[in-house]
């Protein structure tokens, strides 16, 4: 484990919440792990790994659902989106929900998603209500 995630389990106990450079996480009492992309954030590789380190701290032995709000991002890297997609993040989550700001976008993405399979099921929404009722299935 890492020193940023042996310092971040102090967060976690407490309030459950979790800051990396790029993303804010935190522990829902559904179970959901909430997730907000910075604004402006373009996320590479080491964005990635700290994300998921971020994901590995909060993880209790069950995996966890995920909700990503994306709106506010620039974008990742290939090598930060193959991390996302990965066996190293499905370790922990179970499946995961994207909110994006746009019908347009959210057929983009789907049409990327069918691509670029994912160890766990993954869904592009434009409402938060609904990805998060989604996700309560995998709570």
């Amino acid at each position: 484990m890492s020193i940023f995630a042996l310092l971040q389990l102090i967060d976690i106990f407490l309030m459950k919440e979790i800051l990396t450079p790029k993303e804010q996480m935190k522990l829902l009492d559904s179970g959901i792990l909430h997730c907000s992309i910075t604004e402006n954030a373009y996320l590479d590789v080491e964005d990635g790994r700290a994300i998921i380190e971020g994901v590995q701290a909060i993880y209790n032995g069950k995996k966890i659902p995920v909700f990503v709000d994306i709106r506010n991002a620039k974008g990742a890297s290939s090598e930060c989106r193959r991390l996302f997609q990965g066996k190293e993040i499905a370790k922990y989550q179970n499946a995961c929900a994207l909110l994006v700001d746009s019908p347009l976008t959210k057929l983009l993405g789907s049409f990327f998603l069918g691509l670029n399979k994912t160890e766990f099921p993954t869904r592009l929404f434009t409402n938060q209500n609904k990805a998060l009722e989604w996700l309560k299935s995998y709570a």
